[in-house]
């Protein structure tokens, strides 16, 4: 049985018991909401196709997610949304409405619907709703992170094939992590440049110098070149056209928010990078 609610994002009206079936109407209906300014889904589906999955992935998610009175609440609820967003963002992190969805609040309602079977809840709704939706926001981050790599990986390197395309990504994607780390957690270097700049000179260094012998090994050195380098990591700082989303993690971000296509920092740093390897002088300067 579950309860019904008035909006994703309101405080619940008295509890009134719904069935199963009313549930599920219940979702889809604001599943449905939610996709009413998506003008194109991206997907070959219908918009009625697309509302099923997103509804058929919420539905799946609820029924994984442990619920049973010796699991904290917290964890219902982080592995509602870690679930439905695996599905979805496979289905649908390519379609250029996904960064402007939100799903959050709606997920916040299911999990509060979800814990009303146990006896001993402790939790407020607002705590639930809250919860859910910070965690959201946090599982999109990481999702768009990985689509924006992807966009970005292919975008210069689709030429390539795809078993190549897919090792280009996982490196890029480790050294991110690493980058961060460093950023964050080495004073040493963070105190002589700005974070940002930190970060970028680690992700550019860890990218090129682990890429450089994956070319190697496919006989592709030639793709390698201050130009291509330096136009794949500006279209990682701005991936997506029209939305501000950077790969640059906000953390990092001073006043001055995401560095613009002409920053100056990039070039040169990819340059001296470059210029400090055993590499032949000609594959630097290939265009």
């Amino acid at each position: 049985m579950m309860a019904a609610h008035v909006s994703d994002n309101a405080p619940p009206a008295p509890r009134v018991m719904m069935t199963r079936e009313a549930f599920t109407e219940m979702l889809y209906e604001r599943v449905a909401l939610r996709l009413s300014d998506v003008a194109a889904c991206g997907t070959g589906w219908t918009k009625n196709d697309l509302v099923k999955r997103i509804v058929r992935y919420i539905s799946e998610a609820v029924a994984k997610s442990p619920n049973d009175e010796g699991t904290t609440w917290q964890r219902t609820v982080r592995t509602l949304v870690v679930t439905t967003l695996h599905s979805y963002g496979d289905a649908c992190g390519h379609c250029p409405w996904f960064h402007d969805v939100d799903f959050g609040w709606l997920l916040g309602n299911v999990a509060w619907e979800m814990l009303q079977s146990r006896e001993a809840l402790t939790a407020t709704w607002e705590e639930v709703s809250e919860f859910a939706h910070a965690e959201y926001q946090v599982r999109m981050e990481v999702v768009l992170l990985h689509n924006a790599i992807w966009v970005s990986v292919e975008s210069i390197f689709k030429n390539s094939g795809k078993t190549l395309v897919k090792k280009i990504y996982k490196i890029t994607l480790t050294a991110h992590a690493c980058a961060l780390e460093a950023a964050l957690e080495d004073p040493e270097v963070a105190s002589t440049l700005p974070k940002v700049e930190t970060f970028m000179v680690k992700w550019i260094r860890e990218v090129l110098e682990r890429v450089w012998p994956v070319l190697q090994e496919f006989g592709s050195e030639h793709l390698l070149t201050e130009e291509t380098a330096s136009a794949f990591f500006k279209r990682l700082i701005t991936p997506f056209e029209g939305h501000d989303f950077s790969c640059i993690p906000a953390v990092l971000l001073d006043h001055r928010g995401v560095p613009p296509l002409s920053w100056t920092f990039l070039q040169p740093t990819i340059s001296v990078i470059l210029a400090a390897w055993p590499m032949p002088k000609k594959r630097r300067q290939e265009s």
